[in-house]
């Protein structure tokens, strides 16, 4: 089985969701999907033996919460006949971060020398527009995901009176 990148995602391929009904409920693999085919196929199912109909030729990208299924998923997919399968790098959660363009950045606050003043901050800045997850250490090493941009982040922490090391 080859592992594909959100950006390597051929457009003509089928997608199999083996997310579980919730998951799949609450994020719609067809808001990332454009033209592409989508099938649910829970993981559940493919455990009990109920796979979906895929052409024979088809390119065939399973996709699963966060990576870590898809290669059992797709496992299950070639023992039931199918051909061409392959594994979504990451799953749903990094084709919705590329897709929304989130990033990673690492910075250190220069402020922050104790576990107190480093969770205060860390729930400042989960709040901050673009922000979906902060992580301070107590030496003011700080990880942030999200959509916002450094620049953007020196603004809102100099606000909050804080400057930062990038």
């Amino acid at each position: 089985m080859n592992r594909f990148t959100p950006a390597q995602i051929p457009e003509n391929a089928i997608l199999i969701d083996v997310r579980d009904e919730l998951e799949a409920m609450a994020s719609p693999l067809e808001v990332l999907a454009g033209q592409r085919s989508v099938i649910r196929a829970p993981l559940s199912d493919l455990e009990d033996g109920v796979t979906p109909e895929i052409p024979k030729d088809a390119q065939v990208i399973v996709i699963c919460g966060n990576g870590s299924k898809g290669e059992l998923a797709g496992a299950y997919l070639q023992a039931a006949g199918a051909n061409n399968i392959n594994v979504l790098e990451g799953g749903f959660r990094a084709w919705k971060r590329e897709f929304e363009g989130e990033n990673t950045l690492e910075f250190r606050i220069l402020e922050i020398n104790n576990i107190r003043d480093a969770l205060a901050l860390q729930s400042k800045l989960e709040l901050l527009p673009g922000v979906r997850m902060a992580g301070v250490g107590s030496d003011g090493l700080t990880v942030l995901r999200g959509v916002t941009t450094l620049e953007q982040l020196k603004l809102q922490l100099n606000l909050l009176g804080f400057s930062l090391e990038a």
